[in-house]
């Protein structure tokens, strides 16, 4: 498994988009209690409203895969990762109000919510046979990356939101980045 480039592409794409979601649920409580004093109360209503915005993006995404190639879906989603990541660093770096932070912050974990199907789906998909393997396998590469990725946002806190957000636009480049491993392919589509 270790050395089908398909598999490892969408895998380690996926894992990368994963750790950026670890990186945000290790450094929001911080970044938004500590640094921009929420109350606990409006930290959690934060984190359920970007927890909605992956799961509305999900079934979103389930939608739009009745018409459109997941690859082609995976790839818009990442670009768009990539941005909004763009976004959050520079709302980081310039320790931006908080209602410029928010909505990119939102649009960053909605993205995953497209990202994290497909790249699973692209993965799996040529392992019918071995699909227990894979999976095992996918599942270890995800959690593995986001807990390193997650642990070095941790260990990195300081009085900006820095860590987190460039740890966020780290995982969203090498996200995206890890395509370029993946053979090319005709959309089914």
């Amino acid at each position: 498994m270790l050395t089908d480039r398909t598999f490892l592409a969408y895998a380690l794409s996926g894992s990368f988009s994963m750790a950026g979601i670890f990186c945000y649920i290790s450094g929001a409580p911080f970044v938004f209690i500590d640094i921009y004093e929420l109350s606990p109360t409006w930290f959690a209503v934060l984190f359920g409203a970007n927890a909605a915005g992956f799961v509305i993006a999900s079934q979103i995404n389930r939608v739009l895969l009745q018409t459109r190639d997941h690859i082609n879906l995976l790839r818009a989603a990442l670009v768009c990762t990539v941005v909004s990541g763009t976004g959050l660093a520079w709302a980081g770096w310039a320790v931006a109000p908080l209602w410029l932070l928010l909505p990119v912050l939102f649009l960053y974990m909605s993205t995953i919510g497209f990202t994290l199907p497909n790249t699973t789906a692209a993965a799996m998909d040529p392992h019918g046979p071995r699909a227990g393997i894979a999976s095992a396998l996918l599942g270890t590469l995800q959690y593995g990356i986001a807990a390193l990725s997650s642990a070095g946002t941790s260990a990195f806190a300081q009085t900006t939101p820095r860590p987190m957000v460039n740890a966020m636009l780290l995982n969203a480049v090498l996200a995206i980045s890890c395509l370029l491993i993946a053979p090319r392919r005709t959309p089914v589509i």
